[in-house]
């Protein structure tokens, strides 16, 4: 059995639309779902393991989202303001924020505690929120320890980096 991916497509838009779900991005992420489950069907997998990792999939999806979400929330509340995702300034600060706060373990409490400390050399909210570059700008002031050189007594008495 061959199923056109356009009339999966149309398929999931009807259901969709009879929810008053209204996003192209969750119609597509189902039509391509939907489309690879029969397509791995035809090339001989069994239902269930199919299933299986299907599930996998959108249960990872799904951590991702919620990952992303509860960041974007705390974002807002350490630094009283409104983050506009979907903006592709906002989308480069929240991913330097993420490899941040996962790799080096700092994080945006931590970035909004030193902006409240010093006051006169950090970005203030409006200026952060209109250019979100600024966060990344300025991390490397709020987490000065991540900057520092280690300095080793050499041999002839003087220090190696």
């Amino acid at each position: 059995m061959t199923v056109a991916k356009s009339s999966i497509r149309k398929a999931i838009s009807a259901v969709l639309k009879e929810f008053d779900i209204d996003d192209l991005a969750i119609e597509g992420s189902i039509a391509t779902a939907v489309y690879g489950f029969f397509q791995r069907l035809e090339s001989g997998e069994t239902e269930s393991i199919v299933e299986g990792d299907m599930l996998a999939d959108f249960e990872r999806q799904h951590a991702d989202i919620k990952y992303r979400t509860e960041l974007i929330a705390r974002v807002e509340k350490a630094l009283k303001l409104n983050v506009n995702a979907s903006h592709s300034h906002w989308e480069s600060a929240l991913k330097f924020i993420e490899r941040m706060e996962r790799d080096n373990g700092q994080t945006i409490e931590k970035y909004q505690a030193w902006r409240e400390e010093d006051v006169y050399n950090s970005p203030k909210a409006h200026h952060i929120a209109n250019k979100p570059a600024l966060v990344q700008a300025t991390w490397p002031q709020a987490f000065p320890e991540g900057k520092q050189l280690k300095l080793v007594q050499s041999e002839d008495g003087g220090f190696d980096f």
